[in-house]
């Protein structure tokens, strides 16, 4: 009695063992598989290579905005709005004469501000000592470079004293949207190139590409080496360099 109690214990024992070794070797597999697996993946992640390309060309802007400001100012509205008259007609004069049609010249509402005595203390009192208004033109032409030449002459009026502050014209390209996709274009070639030569010198073959970045386009100055995280559009030059840069990742294999 008390032998085949043992012997079934001990067989009960000898079971449990063999399933416990047969789970042990089925986990043992199982984890070796899975591990492989995480090394393939890991090997199929590190096959690859990652370059990054770019491209600038040079661009002319093709429209031009630029801003006249003129002033009156007089002891009362009449004699501020009579000066203001004044230096608007000597501001059209110019720019017919500069060769600007009506359809690019705007002239925006009058702007009224009001002058007060000063105290000692340099602080505004009640008293009304006089009257400034303001006016400005907006010249919107395609004619950048003739845009360009008047800027520099209009302040000649004021020798005729005429109040006018000329503000530097801003210099737009209107085909920037269309320039974007070629450009990014060029950029990815860059890019492809870089990695075939990379791949190439490390006895490798370039497989297809798995991740492409564009970064932000930048519009700056000719030769100008300065960037923005979020782009950056350069309008003080007529000539501008436009430029990107991208970011590729090719898969690599032997």
């Amino acid at each position: 009695m008390d032998y085949n109690v043992r012997v079934k214990c001990a067989g009960g024992v000898l079971a449990l063992a063999a399933v416990v070794g047969l789970s042990v070797v089925t986990s043992a597999v199982v984890a070796s598989r899975a591990y492989e697996q995480r090394g393939r993946q890991a090997a199929a992640r590190n096959d690859e290579i990652g370059v990054r390309g770019s491209a600038r060309q040079r661009i002319t802007s093709d429209l031009a905005v630029w801003t006249i400001r003129i002033r009156g100012d007089g002891a009362d509205l009449k004699g501020a709005y009579e000066k203001l008259e004044v230096a608007a007609a000597r501001v059209e004069e110019f720019l017919t004469r500069s060769g600007f049609g009506a359809e690019e010249v705007a002239l925006s509402a009058i702007d009224t501000s009001v002058h007060y005595k000063q105290d000692e203390r340099g602080n505004d009192t009640p008293e009304i000592v006089g009257y400034g208004l303001d006016r400005v033109f907006t010249v919107t032409s395609r004619r950048v470079e003739a845009v360009a030449s008047a800027s520099t002459e209009v302040t000649t009026l004021i020798k005729e004293n005429v109040r006018v502050i000329s503000a530097r014209p801003a210099y737009y390209c209107t085909k920037l949207a269309e320039m974007r996709l070629s450009i990014a274009g060029e950029a990815a070639r860059d890019a492809r190139a870089r990695a075939e030569e990379v791949a190439g010198k490390s006895g490798c073959r370039l497989g297809p590409v798995r991740e492409l970045r564009t970064g932000p386009i930048q519009v700056t100055e000719p030769n100008s080496m300065e960037v923005s995280g979020s782009g950056s559009y350069e309008t003080g030059t007529i000539e501008k360099d436009i430029s990107v840069t991208v970011t590729a990742t090719y898969g690599i294999g032997a």
